[in-house]
């Protein structure tokens, strides 16, 4: 459903803060709407960070999260990490309600032209693991979803009796033979839903996306939690039987800067002398490598073109290239930094490839997509030998210096927002979409068309997914779910301060529905 028609709000705090969520009347748009007889260019549904998530995993690295804890007082020094999110073990559900949700939607709200494809850009795995971009791939091509990864019980940090209890975590079942709850519940009022990890790791179905997409690729399909280069010890960590769960009593946290660098060499801090505890191994859950997104792609079974990934792209070990949409063509930028580090940049062969692109393609419509924003375009590390790598302004200056650009779909930041970039009295605007992980959980419609008057008007309409806005906790299905999933997203209580508020991911007014108008570059009087 689009927010035009309704809104998902939170609801007053509780006495620990936990909100509810209700619904609100739809929200208009900021500018004036087209006239409906406008000439569409294109109609293209913008999703971005789904992180298809393997919560089980020994790869991943929850136990450094609880150092941005409110209590925590190191958590100025850090900043955020997100290393664990209470609803990380119900991505698959949340990627089903938000593709039942897009296949209902087949024309565009305020222009009804029809729905031209869908563009994903990056991050739809969280680990850049080979099980959650098979998981990824299923969701959109349809076929069985086995969420428990084959295990009869649960591995993740939340699971009662199965792992270390740890009070940091989530523990959806509540207390351990009746012991006192765990810190999200009994300080942040998280509920307590005895079934939920049983019934999330069920089997499931889905029809597959119904639309034409393309899918860009982001530092989290690429690095371990979107950040460390893996090395073959790291790979073995993903697909063996130990699982790290807190720091070395010798460790400082100030380490975990390490771990969660930017940009410049990060890595994993554990040693041997960090406690551990056994897991089940899982050779699926081998650690993606250079090309193998777009081999993947290009193997997708609904779409066996490859969703515009071409064979040239797969040998240079990269996931760039171009489509054509009618009068626009989508060019799909890799800005993942290979070397480490989870903000972006380009290669400098890419980037040669950028201005032969938008040289060919000068007499139509240009739309750019990547992962990263513009602003996010600063991760200058190389590897020896390596040509330097393309940043923020070098990149801009290339792209304002083609007029038919006109536009920039980005993800990443996990928000709602635009950003109008300036130069040489030129404008890019840039579109970007929030995630399916983090509050609010949405996606937008865009719908570009050309005006009789010489201009270029682009239609914002946010999209909610197909989750229960009051899930039911008794029955579970996988709406319900879906719906315990945002409901776990807007109580975040590491952001719940003004300063960090969850709530700022929403975005302004304008940056969700909204009609903005640039110059037509093919305009002729």
């Amino acid at each position: 459903m689009t927010t035009a028609d309704r809104v998902i709000l939170p609801s007053e705090p509780n006495q620990l803060g936990w909100v509810a969520l209700t619904t609100g009347n739809g929200e208009g748009y900021t500018g004036e709407l087209p006239d409906r007889a406008a000439k569409s260019i294109a109609t293209l549904i913008h999703t971005s960070d789904w992180h298809i998530c393997d919560a089980e995993s020994p790869a991943r690295q929850e136990y450094l999260d609880r150092y941005f804890d409110p209590d925590s007082k190191h958590r100025a020094e850090l900043g955020f990490i997100g290393t664990y999110r209470a609803q990380e073990a119900f991505t698959l559900q949340v990627g089903k309600a938000w593709i039942d949700a897009i296949n209902n939607i087949t024309v565009g709200p305020a222009l009804g032209n029809q729905v031209d494809a869908v563009v994903i850009t990056g991050d739809v795995s969280d680990n850049a693991q080979s099980n959650e971009l098979d998981w990824y791939l299923t969701l959109l091509d349809g076929g069985e979803i086995d969420p428990s990864g084959g295990r009869a019980n649960s591995e993740w940090v939340g699971a009662n009796e199965t792992v270390t209890w740890d009070e940091r975590y989530w523990h959806p079942s509540g207390n351990v033979a009746g012991g006192e709850l765990d810190i999200p519940s009994r300080t942040y009022g998280f509920p307590t839903i005895p079934s939920l990890i049983e019934s999330a790791r069920k089997k499931f179905k889905t029809a597959g996306l119904s639309h034409n997409w393309f899918s860009i690729h982001g530092n989290h399909d690429a690095l371990l939690q979107g950040t460390v280069v893996a090395d073959e010890t790291l790979r073995d960590l993903a697909i063996g039987n130990t699982r790290i769960i807190e720091l070395s009593k010798h460790a400082s946290p100030l380490l975990i800067a390490e771990a969660i660098a930017p940009s410049g060499i990060a890595r994993y801090i554990h040693d041997d002398s960090f406690p551990t505890e056994l897991v089940t191994p899982d050779a699926r859950r081998e650690i993606v490598r250079a090309g193998d997104f777009a081999k993947l792609h290009l193997g997708s079974t609904s779409k066996p073109n490859g969703h515009g990934f071409s064979q040239s792209n797969v040998t240079k070990n990269t996931a760039y290239f171009t489509a054509e949409l009618g009068d626009l063509t989508l060019i799909s930028l890799d800005t993942v930094n290979q070397n480490g580090g989870w903000q972006g940049s380009l290669d400098r062969e890419q980037f040669m490839w950028l201005r032969e692109q938008l040289t060919v393609s000068k007499d139509k419509y240009v739309l750019l997509a990547s992962h990263h924003p513009l602003h996010c375009l600063i991760n200058d590390n190389k590897s020896v030998g390596e040509e330097a790598r393309v940043l923020a302004d070098e990149l801009l200056s290339l792209i304002l210096s083609f007029d038919h650009v006109i536009a920039w779909l980005t993800g990443h930041e996990h928000r709602n927002a635009v950003h109008k970039h300036e130069l040489n009295e030129k404008t890019l605007i840039e579109i970007n979409s929030p995630s399916l992980i983090d509050w609010p959980q949405q996606g937008r419609i865009l719908e570009i068309s050309k005006e009789p008057n010489g201009t270029i008007a682009i239609v914002s309409t946010v999209i909610d997914h197909d989750g229960e806005v009051a899930p039911d906790y008794d029955r579970l299905n996988l709406t319900d779910i879906a719906g315990i999933s945002r409901e776990l997203a807007v109580n975040d209580y590491q952001r719940r301060d003004p300063q960090t508020s969850i709530q700022r991911l929403r975005g302004e007014r304008e940056d969700r529905n909204f009609v903005i108008r640039i110059p037509d570059p093919f305009f002729q009087v």
